[in-house]
């Protein structure tokens, strides 16, 4: 299985057109937030649906820079994966979204104590491998470093991925940190803003083995 994951577009949808063939041939498509930079349905839908139309299967949470309208947009689509999960193949796929609150008031964020309630509702249904989508990068990893300094991710995502072992953590976020590292045998990727001509790629193969990398466009 073939994973392309988008994030922190913030409305921006040069570049798309060059990862046609890559989204084409991909068996899924994950955005993990910051759809829009302070947008709603409509600036959403401009995102969305010319990638609609090039995914085979199309996911998405969305960010903190994302409005009420975005998240509602995504679940009348049937692709918001927050607080949810998901079968794709013989695995499942979790999503949360929002992210902890940061030194600039964004439209989507919320305390640690409810993104665990969250992840809680997400891995609900979960009693297999899986993969989790988190716009919120885990606590003390080398994708949650604001300017590559200070740790500033999750420390609920970090205690999820630590307890439910999943195969993968695709966040976003913090643009900066662009990276793939590994928490307790859970392989995490932030690829950093598309806008800056980077996406990730993973690919989960039948023997179980897991290939994660950062490309440009």
């Amino acid at each position: 299985m073939t994973i392309i994951q988008l994030t922190d577009l913030h409305g921006a949808v040069a570049g798309i057109d060059r990862i046609e063939a890559e989204i084409r041939s991909a068996d899924l498509l994950v955005v993990s937030g910051d759809i829009t930079h302070f947008g709603g349905r409509l600036e959403a839908a401009a995102i969305i649906e010319p990638l609609a139309a090039l995914a085979r299967r199309l996911l998405a949470v969305a960010g903190n820079c994302d409005t009420r309208e975005v998240e509602d947009y995504l679940t009348e689509l049937g692709i918001n994966l927050d607080r949810r999960s998901l079968p794709i193949g013989d695995l499942r796929i979790a999503g949360l979204g929002a992210s902890l609150p940061g030194p600039m008031a964004t439209p989507n964020t919320v305390d640690e104590e409810e993104l665990s309630r969250r992840l809680s509702e997400s891995g609900s249904e979960i009693d297999g491998p899986f993969l989790l989508v988190s716009h919120q990068p885990p606590y003390g990893t080398q994708v949650d470093r604001a300017m590559k300094m200070k740790h500033v991710g999750s420390r609920s995502v970090r205690e999820f991925i630590a307890q439910r072992k999943p195969l993968v953590c695709m966040s976003g976020h913090i643009h900066e940190s662009q990276a793939v590292d590994e928490l307790d045998g859970c392989r995490l990727i932030n690829p950093g803003p598309f806008g800056s001509g980077r996406f990730g790629r993973i690919v989960v193969g039948t023997d179980g083995t897991i290939e994660t990398s950062i490309e440009r466009v």
